[in-house]
């Protein structure tokens, strides 16, 4: 009797011990998933960058900063039509200094919510974006760099223009991208490099440097 009352207590002991490991220590704002904000286009906030562009004889070069508001409002707009959409927008992304934390929840065999925290390091170079998983974890547990790597497999086998390198993930940018030439990241604000060259500059006519409601 003793030996199964302790067999009870030690079964209940790793029990609670599994359900803290795998709680995460912040759960993700109701307020803050992306299915419940608002979208944008980012050429909503192209006009505001043209306002104070550098102009040569080849284009112009300026630099758009985008709020943490912003960000999410063109990040809901972008994966709308993404592989996997509804877990995405179920998601929090929050600009932190150098990374983005990336909040999505995580069903343990259908019984436990849980969540996955990602930190993604963005880099932008020659055209190609790179998304870098620096840590993860789920609930309080740091996963292992083999599991993350089969997780981003799978999640982009939907999208034929991605490639894989371990942990980090590369996106050529499409055509109508290639105005973007860098990426930095600072807490709750995106600053995005443009360049914009004579000819698309020129199609934008003179109300797109002018006005602050001009469309991209």
């Amino acid at each position: 009797m003793k030996l199964l009352r302790k067999l009870i207590i030690f079964l209940l002991l790793v029990i609670l011990g599994a359900w803290f490991l795998v709680t995460p220590s912040q759960t993700i704002n109701h307020k803050n998933q992306l299915k419940n904000l608002q979208g944008a286009d980012i050429s909503q906030y192209m006009g505001r960058a043209l306002t104070h562009a550098a102009l040569s004889t080849q284009g112009a070069t300026s630099e758009l900063t985008l709020s943490q508001d912003e960000f999410n409002a063109v990040l809901k707009n972008t994966l709308r039509t993404a592989p996997n959409a509804s877990i995405l927008l179920n998601g929090s992304y929050e600009l932190k200094d150098g990374y983005i934390l990336v909040k999505l929840p995580y069903q343990i065999f259908g019984l436990l919510t849980t969540q996955i925290e990602l930190e993604l390091v963005v880099t932008l170079r020659d055209q190609v974006l790179s998304v870098e998983v620096d840590k993860a974890r789920i609930g309080k547990i740091p996963l292992l760099k083999t599991w993350v790597e089969q997780l981003i497999k799978d999640s982009i086998q939907k999208i034929p223009t991605a490639s894989v390198s371990k942990t980090s993930i590369q996106l050529p940018l499409p055509k109508t991208a290639s105005l973007l030439r860098s990426i930095q990241i600072r807490s709750n604000q995106l600053t995005l490099g443009v360049v914009v060259d004579q000819e698309d500059l020129l199609s934008l006519g003179l109300s797109a440097l002018l006005g602050e409601n001009a469309r991209f």
